[in-house]
């Protein structure tokens, strides 16, 4: 299920940006329940910190480009 729930992210980034992937989303995507995708990969906290406020909308230029490297590490 993790390859299946990383195209389902990747799919809807494609079709919509970034601003609309969420876990949730995904989840909903893949038909499974918005816990799912926290019990499919070894390091559920990268997940929880994704939708935290730590990510939110007012990101520095550092945090920004961090957030972006460790996007890139989850999908490749």
């Amino acid at each position: 299920m993790p390859e299946r729930l990383v195209a389902h992210a990747v799919r809807l980034l494609d079709e919509a940006g970034a601003e609309v992937v969420t876990v949730r989303a995904v989840a909903r995507r893949a038909g499974v329940s918005p816990g799912a995708p926290f019990r499919q990969f070894p390091h559920p906290h990268r997940f929880a910190l994704l939708r935290g406020a730590l990510f939110g909308a007012e990101r520095t230029p550092a945090l920004e480009e961090g957030h972006r490297a460790f996007t890139h590490s989850i999908i490749e």
